[in-house]
């Protein structure tokens, strides 16, 4: 499966552990296998997990195997004394794991009972801790310590073909887990990266050399890799050179892919798309300025540059979309905390229940770098007024500027759709522009807040099309059967 099925597999199975019935698990808690996702490196395992547990509400714990000793995960030992048949004896006892007594301390920061603890590169560990790990696979106990009720145990590993440190599970271990195997899957992680906003230019690239996605595989005893998180991690890097004007040079992309003959190649597409940038003024086509020069140009370009140059017309307002929704979302947060301030008269409360609140998603590890702007947009504004009446006229003036933003992202999309238009018709590009949109959880949610005239004309005429080939297919099956 892809990480994608794997997520909702994992949820799948988070819901059915959780849920309870007069006050009982439906599975007992003894009986909730722990997960194993079993699967390449840099495929995702690690980031979908804290997603879940975000959309979920529970607590999140996540700890990387290779870094414990058995000290660490059993607990130091201690003497106590004991009598036995009215004779003293010295016995050894364990403090509390790091593990579970971290566990214990997030239930007591948080106030949330459940969670997930995720154990990472779980075939990994060293001999001397490897017992204690099946013990605590088999029976959520480390030493004389249980995992307490409520909390599931999800674990991930590299098979051994990626990592030779890794050992392979026996079939005891193996029976009592809930085993995934996940494989890399480049339509899984693009829907996934054009919601996180991955630079333009790596999933074009990849849209065009999907078998560059993902490879290990050694070439003239060399040893090449390149994955879906360097692919991440590269983007990241070029983004905050572009801030920076800083040159991209193939140096610094050889950081990131591990395989000389896919970094020249991305290389070589990264310079064609500095060269398209410089060819077609992004910002005047979403201006509706586009001259028939321009669009001459697009009309006359080979596929390779017509999807470069679609992808890079559709990143400025993709981005602007995502920035409106956010701050859509962080004043559907901050109204009823003034509305609460209008009917106490007071709202330090919960100003403090809010930043409370923030701490509490950073101790459950879930707070992102989109999380984390969304709460200083809001504390900022609350630190800025000093009366309900001062708030209501600020709250209302970001409500307006969201409004007007959106409406300047709306004739952008309009101006976008008729420049697809104008140089390619119907064809192919117009198709890609659509799913992308329809595709993009935040451009997805604010066509469906604001609108946008030409997307849903083209979304209609398109699903009409389908419909009509589908209807073709069907027919053509009957009359040659």
């Amino acid at each position: 499966m892809n990480i994608r099925e794997a997520k909702q597999q994992i949820k799948n199975t988070a819901e059915a552990y959780f849920a309870k019935e007069d006050g009982q698990y439906l599975i007992p808690f003894e009986r909730q296998r722990p997960l194993f996702l079993s699967g390449p490196p840099g495929i995702g395992k690690t980031s979908i997990m804290a997603q879940i547990a975000d959309e979920m509400g529970v607590g999140f714990l996540s700890y990387s195997m290779t870094h414990h000793t058995r000290q660490s995960a059993l607990g130091l030992p201690y003497i106590v004394e004991k009598e036995y048949k009215g004779k003293k004896m010295s016995v050894s006892e364990y403090t509390v794991s790091e593990i579970i007594g971290s566990v214990y301390d997030m239930i007591e920061e948080t106030g949330i009972d459940e969670g997930i603890l995720f154990l990472d590169e779980i075939n990994c560990v060293s001999e001397t801790l490897t017992p204690v790990m099946l013990q605590f696979l088999q029976y959520k106990v480390f030493g004389r310590h249980r995992l307490p009720e409520g909390w599931m145990i999800v674990t991930a590993g590299n098979p051994v073909a990626y990592n030779r440190s890794a050992r392979e599970f026996d079939v005891v271990t193996m029976d009592r887990l809930k085993v995934m195997d996940i494989e890399p899957d480049f339509e899984a992680w693009k829907e996934y990266s054009l919601n996180t906003g991955t630079h333009s230019v790596v999933i074009n690239y990849l849209e065009l050399h999907k078998d560059h996605f993902y490879s290990i595989a050694y070439k003239d005893g060399e040893r090449c890799y390149v994955t879906a998180r360097g692919w991440s991690d590269l983007s990241d890097m070029i983004q905050a050179y572009e801030k920076l004007q800083i040159d991209v040079e193939e140096e610094m992309i050889c950081q990131y892919i591990h395989d000389q003959n896919v970094a020249d190649s991305f290389y070589a597409y990264f310079s064609l798309y500095r060269k398209y940038r410089m060819s077609y003024p992004v910002l005047k086509i979403l201006h509706g300025e586009a001259d028939n020069e321009i669009i001459e140009l697009a009309e006359n370009a080979s596929f390779d540059e017509r999807l470069t140059v679609l992808k890079m017309l559709e990143e400025e307002p993709f981005k602007d979309m995502a920035a409106v929704m956010q701050k859509n979302h962080a004043l559907q947060v901050l109204y009823p905390m003034l509305k609460q301030w209008k009917e106490s008269g007071n709202i330090e409360k919960e100003i403090n229940a809010f930043r409370q609140q923030e701490k509490r998603d950073e101790r459950r590890g879930i707070l992102t770098k989109g999380k984390r702007k969304e709460y200083k947009m809001i504390l900022s504004f609350l630190d800025q007024v000093s009366t309900f009446d001062e708030a209501k006229i600020q709250f209302q003036n970001l409500v307006s500027k969201n409004n007007e933003q959106a409406e300047m992202i709306k004739e952008s999309l309009q101006n976008l759709f008729s420049f697809v238009e104008k140089a390619w018709n119907e064809g192919p590009q117009m198709l890609i522009l659509v799913t992308d949109m329809t595709v993009n959880e935040k451009t997805a949610l604010f066509l469906a807040k604001y609108g946008c005239n030409a997307y849903f004309k083209h979304y209609q005429k398109l699903n009409l099309e389908q419909s009509r080939i589908s209807i073709q297919n069907k027919f053509s099956k009957i009359e040659t059967a």
